[in-house]
């Protein structure tokens, strides 16, 4: 939906690459590593969609959209394309995309299912809710917005 497109380009860089980086860090290594490259073990908040999330979300939207075209091409080739070079490079950048959107759907993946700190949002995909506590942690900034409608 439109909704959800606007959500996922909605973007903070300082606040998202931020997240992006420390996060990452964070979650490979630990708040040790954050300390001994100088930074704050403090993550900033997010909104409904966290960067990572968002990030998932444009590769897909990007990707998808591409796949479409590229995918279209290549059936047109069957029957309509004599020229080659068209088909060639819908075919590197068709199967590049394909690529990229299944390393992002691993990760969505593991963070969602294998992934213990995540395991509220996991839950959440089939009751369409999240404790308040994961919410205010994990999602600050949508939590204010909403917490007085609770």
């Amino acid at each position: 939906s439109l909704a959800f497109a606007k959500e996922a380009f909605t973007l903070n860089p300082s606040r998202d690459m931020t997240w992006m980086v420390k996060k990452n860090i964070q979650m490979t290594m630990g708040d040790k590593m954050l300390k001994k490259l100088g930074m704050t073990t403090d993550i900033p908040p997010q909104g409904f969609y966290n960067a990572g999330q968002k990030l998932f979300a444009q590769i897909s939207i990007i990707a998808g959209a591409i796949l479409i075209v590229t995918g279209v091409i290549m059936f047109l080739s069957t029957m309509v394309l004599d020229n080659p070079t068209p088909v060639a490079w819908s075919r590197t950048i068709h199967y590049l995309f394909a690529t990229l959107a299944l390393a992002g759907l691993i990760v969505h993946i593991y963070m969602a299912a294998i992934s213990r700190e995540e395991r509220p949002a996991f839950k959440s995909m089939f009751t369409g809710e999240v404790p308040e506590s994961y919410a205010k942690h994990h999602h600050e900034l949508w939590y204010n917005q909403i917490k007085d409608k609770i």
